[in-house]
């Protein structure tokens, strides 16, 4: 074995190739992991934006004396962001602002879609 070895550390011809071979499972390891962190900043943002919009719209009908809750289910039927899975949850009078009867936040929770390290995954992580 340490004879096999040697002979394909002198060789010269074919050096690139096994260098190649060995290099390209980190290579589309790396390019995978980027595509995974761009997919999941990018749906953050898409998240983060619908969850703003919803809080908005829920503070308008809290001043119109409307339902909240359904100010927030059409806004964020709007914006086309949330998923099957999406879990929504309204607060009322969120922590530090107790008094404040304007108060609104929506928090949203989401799985993520992850193409190439959710091949290696049980389960979806869940974005919120």
């Amino acid at each position: 074995m340490r004879r096999l070895l040697r002979a394909l550390r002198s060789a010269e011809d074919g050096n690139v190739l096994v260098t190649v071979a060995l290099a390209l499972p980190l290579l589309v390891g790396s390019a995978g992991l980027a595509v995974d962190t761009i997919q999941w900043t990018w749906s953050k943002r898409n998240l983060q934006a619908a969850a703003d919009a919803a809080a908005t719209a829920g503070v308008y009908a809290a001043i119109q004396g409307d339902s909240v809750e359904d100010a927030v289910a059409q806004a964020l039927a709007r914006s086309g962001d949330t998923g099957v899975g999406t879990n929504v949850q309204v607060v009322r009078f969120p922590k530090g602002h107790e008094g404040d009867s304007l108060a609104v936040e929506v928090r949203l929770a989401a799985p993520a879609a992850l193409s190439f390290t959710g091949m290696f995954l049980s389960s979806r992580p869940s974005i919120g």
